[in-house]
C-alpha cells in the first residue's frame, strides 16, 4: 500500500495535535458551530484476534489499518489560533495560510482544506489537499486526499450503512499507475467480509462469522482462484 499522505499533511496532523494540546479548556471545542468529521471503526470477535493462523491475522491487520486512518480527520479540526469568517476558518504556520472551509447543507456536512503560501519548498495556491463530505447521522460519507498542487485523487474512503445495519467501509489509493482498493463489510453481530483488489480485480477474499470462523480465497492478477482456505477459533 502507498504513503496516504503527503509530508506537509503529516506536518499539520502535528501541528492541529499540539495545538489542541495547548488549549487552556480542552474540553469546550474552540469553534462549535464546525461539527467534527467522525468515522465509525470497524471490530472483529475477539476470539478472531487470537487465532494463530497467518490469513486471519492478516484479515485483522487490514482491518486495523482502514481503522487507522480515522486519525486523519484531526485535520479538519480547528485550532484555537484560528480566524473566523461565518463557517470558514484560518489559521498559519511559518509561510503557510490554511484555510478549512465547513458547510451544512440539508441533512450533509462537508469540511474543504485549502492551503496557500509556501512549506517545506512547495509552494501552494489555493490548492484543495482534502475534503470530506458526512451525513448529520454519521451513517454515510467520504473523505478525498488529493495529489499533491492537483485536482487528482490520491486516496479515498467512502462509507455506507445499509437497513440493516451493514456498514460497508471502502479505502481506495491511486499510486503510480496502480489502483489498491480494501472493501469492509461489517455486520452488527461483528461478521464480516474483506476484499483486496489491484487494478479492480479481486486479488482477495476473506469472510468469517460472529464467532471468529473464517474463509479466505487467493486469486491471480486475471482474477483466477489460486488457493483457498479457512481457520477455526476452536
Amino acid at each position: 500500500m502507498k504513503k496516504y499522505l503527503k509530508t506537509t499533511l503529516v506536518f499539520l496532523i502535528m501541528g492541529l495535535f499540539f495545538a489542541s494540546c495547548s488549549k487552556k479548556n480542552p474540553t469546550e471545542p474552540e469553534n462549535p458551530e464546525a461539527k467534527q468529521l467522525i468515522i465509525k471503526t470497524v471490530d472483529v470477535p475477539k476470539t478472531m484476534k487470537k487465532v494463530s493462523d497467518a490469513k486471519a491475522s492478516t484479515t485483522v491487520a487490514y482491518v486495523n489499518m482502514t481503522n487507522g486512518f480515522k486519525a486523519y480527520t484531526i485535520l479538519f479540526q480547528v485550532p484555537q489560533t484560528a480566524n473566523s469568517t461565518g463557517n470558514t476558518y484560518t489559521w498559519t504556520r511559518g509561510a503557510l495560510t490554511i484555510t478549512m472551509k465547513y458547510s451544512e447543507e440539508g441533512d450533509n456536512l462537508s469540511w474543504k482544506l485549502v492551503l496557500n503560501g509556501t512549506e517545506n519548498g512547495i509552494t501552494y495556491n489555493n490548492w484543495v489537499s482534502m475534503e470530506a463530505l458526512q451525513t448529520a447521522d454519521q451513517k454515510n460519507g467520504w473523505m478525498k486526499i488529493y495529489e499533491e498542487n492537483s485536482t487528482v485523487v490520491e486516496s479515498e474512503w467512502t462509507w455506507t450503512t445499509n437497513a440493516n445495519g451493514q456498514y460497508s467501509f471502502i479505502m481506495q489509493s491511486n499510486s503510480d499507475n496502480e489502483i489498491s482498493k480494501i472493501e469492509i463489510k461489517s455486520n452488527p453481530d461483528k461478521s464480516g467480509e474483506l476484499y483486496f483488489y489491484t487494478n479492480n480485480v479481486l486479488i482477495s477474499k476473506t469472510i468469517w462469522d460472529k464467532d471468529g470462523n473464517g474463509q479466505w480465497w487467493e486469486y491471480d492478477e486475471q482474477g483466477n482462484l489460486l488457493n483457498s482456505g479457512s481457520w477455526s477459533v476452536k
